[in-house]
Formats: structure tokens, sequence, C-alpha cells
């Protein structure tokens, strides 16, 4: 009887599943007018830097700077390693002018040699300009906002917390990164600073990082750190300590220093977003977040964002809201389903919105750039292109088909295989589009650039046949598809 009742349970599951998709076909011709993204593409800004891992750079993010006090440039591109086998480290360039023209990108090693950033009394030597030895390895997948004059970046480690966990720093400069995270307990006593100078870094080379009890004794560990983040240990004085900013060995004691300060997340120190496998679906990768402040109406948080919720060829996805940048809770898990709203054997990929690009058309309905293509774990072929997709006010839920705007380049080109990374600025009525191009079987990444508007799409466009929809129930029939959005 109770395997009755479950084949039951899963022949109503699946009529109501299509039927609900009919409805949201039928939706779609309906609502097909409205607007689209029309770009081209401008080729090659940016190859490998000198001294970066193959295949390259990865995952883009660019960054307006006029809310910076002093920083040199209009905007600042923060991007990352793919997949290097070392620390990984996020990179910097900057740029004046149009920032999908080539000639207008400087590396920071260039700025910074060229006296830009004297006013600085203390910046990274060269790039990459910031890398996290304390919590994991393999620093990558930055992301960032200006807030309150303070740029925010999310980014991801290996063996950070349950997985590939998202964590958190800022910098009141724009280069100067710290983890956000802090003293009181046993594990790493840190500050504002950073932790470099919190436990009396000297800058490049060894220095002595210690773990405190309750005792007030303290061990010391070995711990190479690249550059120092924070003020020279010998450039401290009484006023910066006095407001719990700098930290001499001496002063360590059996009480927290700077008791004003508290870890954002217990333990897990600057980890933003995390989840145990243990009790939900995934293995605990919940990196390659994008965020930004709220654009949708029926979102109750000030920002959002979407990371992945496990990786692998079985990934999801999954949405989060904050009203402080810092604490995120989970709004909803995606699954992951090949022909959903896009065409074929593509994906829907949240993570790969660009956050810039979403544009409210009115009616409880937005649109954005995102890059969607296979399943591409591991060593696996990746197709990656760029699609416009819809969203309702809620965020979550897709309004009707995508359309792809962006494709791959033919065999020869840098965008051969992928199109991914998304960013971009507007200037005036001109949208200007970055992304990470790949080719070589995935061995070869180039940071490109694309330009374009947003114009009316006439009716009758985006329709598309019911037989779009052929297999995609019996899809859904799977038992862990539960409480899950595609």
């Amino acid at each position: 009887m109770k395997a009755k009742a479950n084949i039951v349970k899963v022949v109503l599951f699946a009529v109501t599943a299509c039927i609900a998709k009919m409805h949201f076909v039928f939706a779609e011709s309906a609502q097909s007018s409205g607007f689209h993204f029309v770009l081209e593409k401008k080729g090659k800004l940016i190859s490998r830097p000198e001294g970066m891992p193959k295949p390259g750079p990865y995952y883009t993010t660019l960054v307006k700077m006029d809310e910076m006090d002093r920083f040199p440039y209009e905007f600042a591109l923060y991007f990352s390693t793919d997949h290097a086998r070392g620390q990984g480290g996020i990179w910097l360039y900057v740029c004046d002018g149009s920032p999908t023209e080539a000639d207008n990108w400087v590396s920071y090693d260039e700025a910074a040699a060229a006296g830009k950033f004297d006013y600085l009394s203390d910046k990274p030597e060269a790039n990459p300009i910031f890398v996290d030895t304390v919590q994991g390895r393999q620093t990558e997948t930055p992301h960032a906002n200006v807030i309150g004059g303070t740029v925010y970046m999310t980014y991801h480690n290996a063996g950070a917390s349950h997985g590939q966990s998202t964590l958190l720093a800022t910098s009141g400069d724009g280069m100067n990164f710290s983890r956000i995270s802090s003293c009181c307990g046993k594990r790493l006593c840190t500050c504002p600073m950073g932790e470099e100078s919190c436990l009396g870094g000297f800058g490049k080379g060894p220095i002595a990082e210690r773990e405190f009890g309750s005792s007030g004794r303290s061990r010391p560990r070995r711990r190479v750190y690249r550059h120092s983040n924070a003020l020279r240990h010998e450039g401290a004085t009484k006023e910066l300590m006095s407001q719990g900013r700098f930290l001499l060995p001496s002063d360590i004691g059996p009480h927290c220093p700077f008791p004003q300060q508290k870890r954002i997340n217990g333990k897990k120190d600057p980890v933003i977003l995390d989840y145990d496998p243990k009790q939900e679906v995934g293995d605990g990768h919940t990196g390659y977040f994008r965020w930004r402040a709220n654009p949708f109406s029926g979102v109750n948080s000030k920002y959002v964002g979407y990371s992945l919720h496990g990786g692998g060829d079985d990934f999801h996805g999954a949405m989060w809201g904050s009203n402080d940048a810092i604490h995120w809770e989970k709004l909803q898990l995606f699954d992951s389903i090949e022909g959903y709203a896009v065409e074929e054997d593509r994906i829907v990929r949240r993570r790969a919105i660009d956050h810039g690009s979403i544009v409210d058309l009115g009616d409880g309905e937005s649109v954005a750039i995102c890059s969607m293509g296979n399943r591409s774990s591991g060593g696996r072929a990746r197709r990656l292109e760029l699609y416009e997709i819809y969203l309702a006010d809620d965020g979550k839920t897709l309004t009707r088909e995508s359309r792809k705007v962006l494709g791959n380049g033919p065999d020869e080109a840098l965008d051969a295989e992928e199109l991914d990374g998304v960013t971009s600025a507007v200037i005036g009525d001109t949208w200007h589009m970055i992304y990470v191009g790949t080719r070589g079987q995935a061995q070869e990444n180039t940071i490109m650039g694309a330009t374009g508007r947003l114009r009316e799409r006439p009716p009758g466009a985006g329709d598309f046949p019911l037989s779009r929809w052929d297999g995609l129930c019996a899809a859904r029939n799977s038992p862990n598809q539960g409480g899950l959005l595609p």
C-alpha cells in the first residue's frame, strides 16, 4: 500500500508540475513584448597578468569608485585566479574613461609605480593585492560593492568552515583589505586593521601568529604573509592603539584587548555564507557569491545575492538576504534543471547574474544578464554564453524564457568556449559589459568587453513551443526536488 501511495504522489506531482509549466508558457506568450539587451563585442581588454597562473583571470567584478575618498581612478576591476593549485589571490586593475576600451586599463602595479597611490603610507607591494592565508586557501571569485565609503569584498576559500565557504573582507581605500573578524575566546586575535597589525606584523615575510586561551598564555605559529595590509609596527602610535587599531605583542593578556570587537559569526571568523552538508543538499560550497543593494520590491532585505549551494555536477544555488552585508539569511534554494526557461541543455545559473544589469521593467518584473551553460565541473568541456533572464519581484521566479544576447565566438576566438563572470557599468545610455572569455579547452582566459543598450522588444519575440518542455516534467519527478525552485 505504501508503494502505491508513493506512486500516486509522484504522478500527482508530475501532473501539477506540467500544468504549472504550461501556465508559464502561455503567460510568456501573452507578455512577450518588453525590453531586451542588444550587445556588441569589443574584444580583448586584459590578458593573463604576469605572475598569474594559468589559465588566467577569472570572475571579474567592476566597481565604480566615485564614493571612495582620494581613489585616483573612476573604476576598479577585481578578479582572481581560476582554480589555482596554490593560494590563489585577488588582482586589481584600474581605469579612467570607458571600461570597455583596452588602452584605459592599467594594473595596480603600474599605477603604484607611477605614484598614483603615494598618498597611502602603507599599501600592497604588488598584485595580488589580497590573499587570505589564515582560513583555508585558494582565495578566488571576488565580488565587491562600495557601502558608505568602504569596499565590501566577498570571496571564497577552499577548506574554510564546511567547504568552499564565502568570506568577507573590507577596505577603506580599495587596496588594503582586512578580513572581517576579531578577537575574544580562543583562536586568532585580529582587529579592524588586519591580522598582521594586531599581531605586530612587520610586513612581508614570516611573522608570529598567536592563539589565546583563558590563561593568557600564547604560543607562536609560523605563517607567511605576502605583504602587510596594516600599519607598520614601528609606525604605531598611542593614539592608534587607544582606538583599538593596533596591538603590540606585549599588550596581549588574558582578556580580549578590544572587547568591542566581536566575531561576526562566532568561531567561523569572516565566513558569511555557510551550511552543514549533512543537513542540507550539496557539499558545502557557497562560493561564487554575487550581491548588491536589493532591487526587488518583493524582498524584505537591504541587500540580496546568489551563490552556489554545493558544487560538482549535482550543483544547486541559493538566494540570500541581508540588512548589513555581513549577516546573511538564506531565502531560497534552487535546483539545476536543463531546459528550464532556457534552450536545450543549458541551465539558469543565478550565481552568474550580473547584478549591475538588473533593471526593473515595471509590473513586478526585472531583466538581467546572466552567464548560462551546461554542467561543467572538473575537466568537462564548458560552454557558457550570455543570456538575459526575467525575474519576478521576489527575485526567485523566472517569468519567461531567457534569450541569448552574446554567444561563443568561432573556434579560434578568445571566447570560443565561455563567456563568464560578466560585470557591468552604465555610462549615459550605454551599457559596458566586461566578461571572461575562454578557449583552448579551458586553458586560456582573457578579460573581454562588450557594449550595448537596453531596447524595446517587438511584440511576439521570445515565444517558444510547448515541445520545449518535453521531458522536463519527468525530470522533476526525482525525489530530491521537493521544496526547490528550478
